[in-house]
């Protein structure tokens, strides 16, 4: 049991609050008033006048757990998570709300077992180029923290490294005028229009040699009315790469739209994260926040429940059975980092009152 409600019931309740990004103060009071009411050690950290996360202390932190409480945008129904043949639906189910779920069953049991030297961090706005966690870093930096420790859906598996990421906000100009005499005018979205063209129709042998893994056309904005010559137009792209730098990068997409300005919303490296022996690895395709924690100088990982496939999809969904495995497997890696050895005989036993409880439900 966490918190008196089993895992799966509290994922559902972590799903049915809307914390998509930028409006994650519902979700950061309900988990404050959890973490108050079992008496835990807890700090919120406000930036600028905004919540920009909530750090739990067990003692001095060494070992850090932390993932976002953020989501994408999503329709309506996609808040109200449902269950079902042991499976749960619903908008954050794998990504990232399952990790927030079997971190603190993980963090309840270490705390029961007498552990002082560990802590688990909770933030906004990773969806938008992780600046909740950005934000937060000054504050961390003084806990000596030496291993950290990201929920993100990696079906359980340590990730070995995580793509790098831009996210570029291409603008346009033109010029108005009534649409009954074009020719007096410029328009910017035909302008966008064909830069974006440009941008699809690359080849994999120059998005290769530009260390480009993906690019996405995800949102374009722009226009006055429909009877009016457009003087503005904007497409902001997601471009995921193998790369540390992404000067290259940006050269290219000006070669394709020379006329435009282009704005950098934000830019991560590729990283190469740290593993454990004895511990299934993986691949990450996706980009997180880790790239942020690099100014506390300790190791970084990545691990959590859910098919990254899943994630931002209509089919956004986690196996209950990769809740339990989680939270075995953050407190297996705690055990490995701080005493190279398995998780003990009293955590199998808690483990094993827990997958009866399941059962049972």
């Amino acid at each position: 049991m966490i918190f008196g409600r089993s895992r799966e019931t509290f994922l559902k309740e972590l799903i049915d609050i809307p914390s998509v990004s930028g409006k994650e103060e519902g979700i950061l009071k309900f988990l404050k008033h959890l973490f108050d009411r079992e008496g835990w050690t807890n700090f919120e950290i406000n930036v600028k006048e905004e919540a920009s996360g909530i750090l739990v202390v067990f003692g001095t932190p060494k070992v850090l757990f932390t993932t976002h409480v953020d989501v994408v945008e999503a329709s309506k129904e996609l808040f109200n998570a449902r269950e079902e043949n042991g499976i749960i639906y619903g908008r954050g189910a794998c990504d990232a709300k399952a990790s927030i779920v079997s971190m603190i069953c993980a963090c309840q049991h270490l705390k029961a077992s007498g552990a002082t030297d560990f802590g688990l961090f909770l933030f906004t706005g990773e969806e938008r180029g992780g600046k909740g966690a950005e934000a937060c870093m000054g504050y961390l930096q003084g806990f000596g923290i030496e291993h950290v420790i990201m929920g993100e859906p990696t079906k359980c598996r340590l990730a070995t490294s995580q793509l790098g990421a831009l996210c570029l906000d291409v603008k346009f100009h033109g010029s108005a005028c009534h649409s009954a005499y074009s020719n007096k005018g410029i328009d910017a979205n035909r302008i966008m229009i064909r830069a974006a063209d440009k941008i699809c129709s690359l080849d994999e042998a120059i998005f290769s040699m530009s260390g480009i893994w993906s690019v996405n056309l995800g949102r374009f904005y722009g226009g006055m009315s429909a009877n009016t010559i457009s003087p503005f137009a904007a497409m902001e792209i997601y471009i995921r790469t193998s790369k540390n730098n992404h000067e290259e990068v940006i050269s290219l997409v000006k070669s394709l739209a020379p006329i435009a300005t282009i704005e950098t919303v934000f830019s991560a490296p590729k990283m190469d994260l740290t593993t454990l022996d004895g511990f299934a690895t993986t691949e990450a395709r996706m980009c997180s926040a880790l790239h942020h924690f690099e100014v506390l100088n300790a190791n970084l990982m990545m691990a959590g429940p859910g098919d990254p496939k899943l994630a931002h999809t209509k089919d956004e969904c986690v196996e209950i059975s990769e809740l339990y495995k989680a939270s075995d497997l953050y407190v297996n890696m705690y055990q490995e980092i701080t005493t190279g050895q398995e998780f003990d005989i009293g955590y199998q036993a808690f483990r094993n009152q827990a997958e009866m409880l399941w059962t049972e439900h």
